[in-house]
């Protein structure tokens, strides 16, 4: 197996150390960082799905959101009985004749520059899987600097943009929006007059 990064490598041996070591609090569907943490583009984020229950004739469908890519590679069965992996343009599908309770599917994906918003859905024909143990979301960080004192890492708006930006707190804006019609209104009311 390769992966893009030494850091997903970790991440992903890492999680599924622990898995090993403490199956039994596990909920279904796990990440690294854990769900509801904040990701940046490009940071990946390394998954780990342990089978609940035993599953004959299984198959199971990971959705990815539309910011999120699966790294080439990085999908690994971790069970005594082999499985098939067919990709996705949003993640896989595998088969298998059978799995056992406690087996594991690891996976790796990286957070893409047009991410809107980040989340991991595994499901499984016959609907087996519940919402809480098959869904795994993290939050997007705003598009700031990563840092207050950073102000490298962004550019400086165009004065175009930066005129017809509204600003924290504009009161004077406000007030143009709330003028606008009635000055409209008062427009036509002169034009009918004449």
């Amino acid at each position: 197996m390769r992966f893009s990064s030494p850091k997903a490598h970790a991440l992903a041996l890492l999680l599924a150390l622990a898995l090993a070591l403490f199956p039994a609090a596990a909920l279904a569907l796990l990440a690294e960082p854990a769900a509801g943490e904040t990701v940046r583009p490009g940071d990946t984020i390394a998954y780990t799905f342990t089978l609940p229950d035993a599953m004959e004739n299984c198959v199971l469908r990971l959705s990815l959101s539309p910011g999120l890519t699966l790294q080439e590679g990085s999908v690994q069965v971790h069970s005594g009985q082999e499985a098939e992996i067919v990709y996705g343009s949003d993640g896989f599908v595998l088969m298998a004749d059978a799995l056992a309770a406690g087996d594991t599917v690891t996976f790796v994906a990286e957070v893409s520059q047009e991410a809107l918003e980040v989340w991991a859905r595994m499901t499984a024909a016959g609907g087996s899987i519940s919402e809480e143990d098959g869904y795994v979301a993290h939050q997007l960080a705003p598009d700031q600097p990563e840092s207050l004192g950073d102000t490298a890492a962004s550019p400086a708006p165009s004065p175009a943009a930066a005129a017809s930006t509204p600003r924290q707190g504009g009161g004077l804006y406000a007030l143009l929006l709330l003028l606008f019609p009635l000055g409209g209104g008062a427009y036509l009311w002169w034009r009918r007059r004449r």
